[in-house]
């Protein structure tokens, strides 16, 4: 099992670079088979029992049958293109998605893709000239910056005796950002800090104000025609509404903090931020992401938090 075990690890680093070529060995039950098969060739030899060298016969036959349909059950098939998604918090699992195609005249079994020892969680038939999508989860990674080179399609179809794998190319690159500090705590912060500071009042059409003289060429549409008929004056109305409140974090705000805790609380801000409708942005050390509010935006803000001070790690 461990020279097994050894075997993938050693042809998975050597060969992965080896596109669309499929590579085949024993799983630890058709090790486990083969052996079996090994000891009633022995029998066989030793006692000329004539079961014996049947049964070494029909389990070899199974063997040939299993290596050469495990083999072709994956041959030709192709990775057209993986999806990560825009946004992944640290510590929590998440999908990569894959499309698979299949080219070919036959049908595909029992196709799982993975990278290193994580499979994905469920399994993809393919019917000749179908494609299909499949998603591998990833356990949930520390902050930083990622890129995954190659993923690769495995079967054991049709026995579990053998066990072939092919590697696609992906060359994707994603960054794990901090963890969403979230609370009510924090919420005030913004409410008592931020948005009093951030709240003026301009001249708009939201809240009624009060009333000033109307003037020649004003809108009749504003005239108070109630207060028109009490008092037989031209008064119209006047409306008020908050400018947009915004806030920028930086890294004057979190200097108490440790580094990925102060991280983390700025992931927050800039979290609230966005789901009570604020403009928001980023000033770090002079690196400037001008507030902004939507989806975008807001990837591109935990984004830039999530690569600070990391470097490139390949899975």
């Amino acid at each position: 099992m461990r020279l097994i075990d050894s075997s993938r690890k050693f042809l998975s680093r050597r060969l992965q670079t080896r596109y669309g070529q499929v590579y085949i060995l024993p799983t630890g039950q058709g090790g486990n088979f083969i052996v079996i098969i090994f000891v009633l060739f022995l029998i066989s030899l030793s006692y000329g029992h004539s079961l014996a060298f049947s049964s070494t016969f029909i389990f070899v036959a199974v063997v040939m049958t299993s290596t050469i349909f495990t083999h072709f059950n994956l041959k030709d098939l192709e990775l057209l293109r993986a999806w990560i998604p825009d946004l992944i918090e640290a510590n929590k699992s998440f999908f990569v998605e894959a499309r698979i195609h299949n080219p070919t005249g036959k049908k595909k079994y029992d196709l799982k893709l993975a990278k290193g020892k994580s499979y994905s969680s469920d399994s993809l038939q393919l019917q000749a000239g179908q494609s299909g999508d499949i998603k591998l989860s990833f356990e949930g990674l520390p902050r930083g910056r990622y890129r995954i080179k190659t993923l690769s399609l495995r079967t054991t179809f049709p026995f579990g005796i053998f066990y072939s794998w092919s590697y696609g190319q992906v060359e994707k690159e994603f960054v794990v950002h901090p963890r969403i500090e979230e609370g009510n705590d924090l919420r005030k912060f913004m409410m008592g800090e931020t948005h009093e500071e951030s709240e003026i009042m301009v001249k708009g059409d939201n809240d009624f104000e009060g009333h000033s003289k109307y003037n020649d060429g004003d809108s009749i549409n504003r005239i108070d025609w109630k207060v028109y008929g009490r008092t037989r004056q031209l008064l119209k109305k006047e409306f008020v509404s908050p400018i947009e409140r915004e806030v920028v974090v930086s890294d004057k705000m979190i200097g108490h903090l440790s580094f990925e805790e102060g991280l983390e609380f700025l992931a927050g801000v800039i979290h609230q931020a966005d789901q009570m409708g604020w403009r928001f942005g980023i000033d770090w050390h002079g690196q400037i992401l001008s507030p902004d509010r939507g989806k975008e935006h807001y990837v591109r803000c935990l984004t830039f938090l999530g690569g600070l001070e990391k470097e490139v790690v390949d899975l």
